[in-house]
């Protein structure tokens, strides 16, 4: 049987239903278009189960969306800003600027998985490089 990669998606991660909700949410009401989604994959995949209705699928997303999650202001700080204030913290420890480099990408994937500031040590030192160049130049003018 041939399936939408849509449907496909939702089957494996039920959080891909989202899309397919905010498809049919363009030409309906909220109520109306999570059943015309649920009818949708239902087509393709008829034991499908969801939640109850609208109502209770609201109420899941809003508390998923509101919770709070704690991550430490140096976390923030150095994704936000800049890794060097945390990589300094590591510097003091390690010794080498890479092994340093390292470790600070390892503790903010801790607290963030998927975050990863550059390629490379190598990208990083020459971003810093570049960055340096054009402090020079700028204080040249």
């Amino acid at each position: 049987m041939k399936i939408p990669k849509k449907v496909y998606r939702v089957l494996l991660d039920k959080k891909e239903f989202d899309y397919i909700f905010l498809e049919f949410l363009r030409e309906q009401s909220p109520e109306d278009a999570y059943d015309e989604a649920i009818a949708y994959i239902k087509k393709f995949a008829p034991r499908f189960k969801h939640y109850r209705d609208y109502s209770s699928y609201r109420s899941r997303r809003w508390k998923e969306n509101n919770e709070l999650i704690e991550i430490p202001k140096e976390i923030i700080e150095a994704v936000t800003h800049n890794i060097e204030l945390l990589m300094h913290k590591h510097l003091k420890r390690v010794k080498i600027r890479k092994h340093a480099y390292e470790a600070t990408v390892q503790e903010i994937q801790k607290w963030l998985p998927n975050y990863k500031p550059y390629s490379n040590y190598q990208s990083y030192r020459s971003s810093i490089t570049a960055r340096h160049k054009k402090k020079v130049k700028k204080v040249a003018k």
